[in-house]
């Protein structure tokens, strides 16, 4: 049940951050661990046959390679023209998705831990475990700006909806836990950094509210205008913890993975939030976005082993989730025979695009989730 915050709540927050933080940095270093044991062979006859036929024309579904050490995020441009995928060796590789061929490459962070394009699809941000923010021009392929002032790991960013101010989030365990905003223009930070622990956070369609999950399933609102303050109340599900969270496209519904790695969707488009119960228990394989939404906000997609028994037959799968009737919308997808570790749904909501440990992005038509 959601109620308002209390001092024992806060008191909690670094057992509970330092637990999520070390299945953090463990689940990075697996993604390096399966991704090394994977058969080169294998790789390198998949490879060999590309993503078009003798004819020139592509195939149905792409796969795309040459993420090493195993893929950790991926993104889709507004315009839908490319897709940005970032690796474990800390590269971002640009992909042009009328052909599916690569169309460049950016040397990135030690570590990526987020990106995210600029609405105007001109501008795509990095973060990462150096303690940078780096923007860089899509077309040109260069770095253009740099934002210093986080101490550690940088493992959040977001825009808000007309471009002009970027917000920044902290890793409370390895870094300094805080929320910083930026104008965009000057790349200057705007007011003082608040503390936060966020884990995901989103603006408001009108810019004038950030709001957070923090790593103990708290969800606060900070008014960005009169910067910096948090309006309460906050509130919170009762729950030890969350390791992940997603809102949707216009900040209505956030999904939620717990510290058991199970799902629940929560609607936080009124306070105090409610719970939207699922009507399938399902858990999600380890990985740097376990969950994303659809444009529409009407389909969400989740990483599932669906292990029940110690069967692996679920491994590497995506479920489609109908948002409405808080159920699947058919049988898990099968995409990897490993971990997924990232996905993103194109503009159109047509294509799914599915990372793995095997450092490879397979795509499918996912049809229309508008229907």
């Amino acid at each position: 049940m959601w109620g308002s915050t209390t001092a024992d709540g806060a008191c909690s927050m670094r057992p509970a951050k330092q637990r999520l933080a070390t299945r953090r940095s463990r689940a990075l270093g697996l993604i390096t661990v399966l991704a090394a044991a994977i058969s080169f062979a294998a790789v390198a006859i998949e490879r060999s046959h590309g993503n078009h036929d003798t004819a020139g024309r592509l195939k149905a579904f792409p796969v795309l390679h040459g993420h090493k050490g195993g893929v950790l995020g991926l993104e889709f441009s507004p315009d839908g023209r490319t897709l940005a995928v970032a690796d474990v060796a800390g590269k971002i590789r640009l992909w042009d998705t009328s052909s599916w061929r690569l169309v460049g490459e950016l040397p990135g962070h030690t570590t990526l831990l987020d990106l995210a394009f600029s609405p105007d699809g001109r501008t795509l941000i990095t973060a990462g475990k150096d303690a940078s923010v780096k923007l860089w021009a899509v077309r040109r392929r260069s770095l253009v700006g740099q934002l210093r002032g986080h101490r550690g790991w940088v493992l959040d960013v977001a825009f808000s909806h007309d471009g002009k101010t970027l917000a920044t989030a902290g890793d409370y365990y390895y870094g300094d836990g805080t929320i910083r905003l930026w104008d965009v223009a000057t790349l200057a930070q705007a007011g003082t950094p608040v503390k936060a622990d966020a884990v995901a956070m989103w603006f408001s369609a009108d810019g004038r509210t950030l709001t957070f999950l923090n790593a103990i399933g708290q969800v606060k609102d900070y008014d960005v205008v009169r910067r910096p303050v948090l309006r309460p109340p906050s509130f919170d599900t009762g729950a030890t913890e969350y390791g992940n969270g997603e809102p949707s496209p216009d900040g209505s519904e956030l999904v939620l993975v717990n510290e058991n790695q199970s799902l629940m969707l929560w609607d936080v488009s009124r306070r105090p939030p409610r719970n939207l119960p699922l009507r399938e228990r399902t858990y999600q394989s380890w990985g740097a976005d376990p969950v994303a939404f659809a444009p529409d906000g009407k389909t969400f997609g989740s990483a599932s082993t669906y292990r029940r028994t110690s069967s692996p037959q679920y491994a590497g799968t995506v479920v489609l989730w109908d948002v409405a009737r808080r159920a699947p919308r058919g049988r898990p997808l099968q995409f990897h025979n490993r971990g997924v570790t990232g996905m993103a749904f194109s503009p159109d909501g047509q294509t799914l695009a599915v990372g793995g440990v095997d450092g490879t992005v397979r795509l499918r038509n996912v049809g229309s989730p508008r229907t």
